[in-house]
């Protein structure tokens, strides 16, 4: 994977070998040889990297609509000669439009968002976006395992366009929760509770490396995990 060195997340690899260690390596104990894997908000393509290494058969669309991310993405999935990674230019929404992409600053690619962040460059972007549930039903997929969501603070809007996939597959949604950005967006972290709660979703924070905890109290969440409360939960996964 190439790494810049001025980013908070390379260098987090760079120094760590890993970016959020315990999300991350819990992440992938939830993929099956065959899964299907949804990455929204891809970045240069970590968490999407990782999963194609722990399952190399299992299919992942990352997303990823900033250009210089996505030129990243695409680079470092050819480095590693990983043929299951379809990498889509598109941001994911409640519906398919076009939408202003603020570009952030090379301290953290991460935060490109729908709305400036402290670091935006000023650079804007026209993007694509789409629903998970229209792109789901273009591409015929029939099953999902799980999904990751981190879009700086438009990740109710992400929801609301995949309630028939969350229906119809009940996937592992992992979500980034934090209460300052989502008040750029005028949201509050409590809809993103309430949204996965009205579904049969449990919360849960990821406290050690397959080790998971109740969220009882609504709070930020680097990667909240939300599992249906029906799902069967891996051998290697253990809740406390």
């Amino acid at each position: 994977m190439k790494l810049n060195n001025t980013n908070h997340i390379d260098k987090e690899i760079f120094w760590y070998g890993a970016y959020e260690r315990n999300e991350s390596f819990t992440f992938i104990q939830f993929l099956n040889p065959g899964a299907v894997c949804i990455d929204v908000g891809a970045n240069t393509g970590y968490y999407s990297l990782m999963s194609a290494a722990h399952q190399p058969h299992c299919m992942v669309y990352a997303f990823e609509p900033a250009s210089e991310m996505f030129k990243k993405l695409t680079e470092n999935s050819a480095l590693n000669g990983f043929k299951k990674i379809t990498a889509v230019q598109k941001g994911v929404s409640n519906r398919s439009t076009k939408k202003q992409l603020f570009i952030s600053g090379d301290d953290n690619t991460g935060m490109s968002s729908l709305s400036a962040a402290e670091n935006a460059t000023g650079k804007i972007e026209m993007i694509e976006v789409v629903s998970l549930d229209e792109f789901v039903e273009q591409k015929q997929i029939t099953g999902i395992s799980i999904i990751k969501i981190d879009v700086e603070g438009a990740e109710i809007e992400v929801l609301e366009g995949m309630k028939t996939v969350i229906t119809s597959f009940r996937p592992l949604v992992a979500i980034e929760i934090n209460a300052e950005i989502q008040g750029r967006f005028g949201q509050s972290i409590n809809s993103i509770y309430s949204f996965m709660q009205e579904r049969n979703y449990i919360a849960y924070e990821v406290i050690a490396v397959g080790c998971l905890k109740p969220v009882l109290s609504n709070k930020d969440c680097d990667l909240a995990f939300f599992i249906h409360e029906e799902a069967r939960l891996p051998s290697s996964i253990k809740i406390i």
